[in-house]
């Protein structure tokens, strides 16, 4: 069953606490009385209390000192201090120490005016519990953001590395189509061992299958599934550009044109690791 609110009730009055404790109590809070500072911390240790109700001149821990301690523990709790010593300087120094309100007693030990005071003190409890609640509402919104823009950055990695590799791929058949339209009946391994003589290099590697064939495994993976040492790509595609410039009598302008805009963009792309 929800409460008013609940509320702790220290006073070294027993008797006074006690009857307060019973008129609270029908008023709807949770109230739990303490007669000493001490046993008023070891309550507040325990128990989820909001309003710290308390007598200021006490024998041991007067109401001052447990107010300092109490809010070190527990910021948020709302404290309200009663006293018979009616002066300023105490109502000054309780409100610096954190009370919210300052009653004096008799006067103001009407259970009504307690009340009141207490209602006033759990709209406090309630607004700091709501900017409490916003908070974490706004950490919670804040680290789901997080890890969706972690999400969508990996999401967008994989998605230009997939795109260069896709380009990368393309720009390696097209550089091996106008190679065979050049030589019709040459194969991947006639290709691959002119560009490694041309850069004096095993750029490719090619080798002979058990039979005597001429295998280019690598060439042939690059072409047909994933690219993966981009300067390779681009060092076969200068080569197929430099066989068309210096046999342009047998391909139009268009094909040049298309294998250099082709070549310039995935070198563009490589440079500034956009796509």
């Amino acid at each position: 069953m929800s409460t008013k609110g609940t509320i702790l009730i220290v006073d070294d009055e027993k008797e006074i606490i006690e009857i307060l404790q019973e008129q609270l109590t029908q008023k709807g809070y949770t109230v739990h009385i303490a007669i000493s500072g001490k046993d008023a911390i070891n309550i507040l240790n325990k128990e989820p209390v909001e309003i710290l109700l308390t007598d200021i001149r006490m024998p041991g821990m007067g109401g001052i000192e447990l107010m300092n301690i109490a809010k070190k523990e527990h910021p948020d709790l709302q404290c309200i201090v009663i006293t018979g010593q009616g002066n300023y300087e105490l109502a000054i120094e309780a409100m610096l120490a954190g009370a919210i309100n300052f009653l004096r007693k008799p006067a103001q030990m009407d259970v009504d005016v307690i009340d009141a005071a207490l209602k006033n003190g759990m709209k406090v409890v309630k607004y700091l519990q709501e900017i409490k609640d916003k908070n974490d509402e706004l950490l919670r919104l804040n680290d789901e953001l997080n890890k969706a823009n972690k999400k969508l950055e990996e999401l967008l990695k994989a998605s230009e590395e997939e795109c260069i590799t896709t380009k990368a791929r393309l720009l390696m058949r097209l550089a091996w189509y106008y190679y065979k339209m050049l030589y019709p009946n040459r194969n991947y391994c006639d290709f691959c061992e002119e560009i490694n003589e041309e850069f004096n290099d095993n750029i490719w590697t090619v080798s002979r299958d058990d039979d005597g064939n001429c295998v280019a495994k690598t060439f042939v993976r690059y072409i047909n599934k994933e690219p993966k040492k981009y300067y390779l790509v681009i060092i076969t595609a200068q080569f197929t550009l430099k066989l068309m410039k210096n046999n342009e009598n047998r391909f139009s302008e268009d094909d040049i044109t298309e294998l250099e805009k082709s070549l310039k963009e995935f070198e563009d792309i490589i440079k500034t690791g956009k796509n």
